[in-house]
């Protein structure tokens, strides 16, 4: 069946931006305030992901660029909260941060390609902002303080815009929806489906003919 929850998994996209760029506004990078949101968003991420991935209830290409980039992050937001919780230094997923941003920037560019969305140029720079952050934060970790803190106003200031963009984007696409599935009805409302043609419900035989209709 057909099922369309993009728009919850956009929306966490914005609120994510917002709260990273929040994050590194901060400059406290071992700051456990944020537990919390990171797994509240990890989680979000996570199983939506894990559902679309292995399901496909999308059609077409959306179940892969949408599930897969939502699975790299809710893994990484999941493992910010695991660092911040323990107190292990968030340099550890740098190579992690670098690798899913370098991916991230390649699907939204491979989106953009396709023309997979109502609007692609306006997704390929959300997704393209989301993985150039994520590059810098990576970065960031293996830096100085001076040079680190000089990326994370710069991560902050990509995830605020890319949140704006994806806002716009979800508020665009509640109103397309409510819309589009206005009259949508369950299967068991669309009329009964047609009896499947089993042993027990066969027509019975055709009469054998007589001779004189051979």
């Amino acid at each position: 069946m057909f099922i369309d929850y993009l728009t919850v998994m956009v929306v966490g996209l914005s609120i994510t931006s917002f709260g990273v760029a929040i994050f590194f506004l901060r400059g406290n990078l071992q700051d456990k305030n944020f537990v919390p949101f990171f797994l509240v968003m990890g989680s979000l991420f996570f199983f939506t992901s894990v559902n679309m991935i292995h399901h496909w209830p999308m059609i077409g290409s959306f179940n892969i660029y949408s599930g897969e980039p939502a699975f790299l992050l809710g893994l990484g937001l999941l493992g910010y909260a695991f660092s911040l919780h323990f107190g292990y230094p968030l340099k550890h997923l740098g190579v992690y941060n670098i690798v899913a941003g370098v991916i991230i920037v390649v699907i939204g560019w491979a989106l953009y390609d396709a023309n997979l969305s109502k609007s692609p140029i306006r997704s390929c720079i959300g997704f393209s902002l989301l993985g150039v952050s994520s590059i810098l934060a990576g970065i960031s970790f293996y830096l100085k303080e001076g040079s680190g803190k000089v990326l994370h106003y710069v991560v902050a200031v990509c995830c605020i815009v890319a949140g704006l963009i994806w806002l716009v984007t979800v508020s665009g696409a509640y109103r397309l929806h409510v819309e589009k599935f206005n009259k949508w009805k369950p299967m068991e409302f669309q009329g009964t489906p047609p009896m499947p043609m089993t042993p027990g419900n066969l027509p019975p035989p055709p009469p054998p003919m007589s001779p004189a209709q051979k």
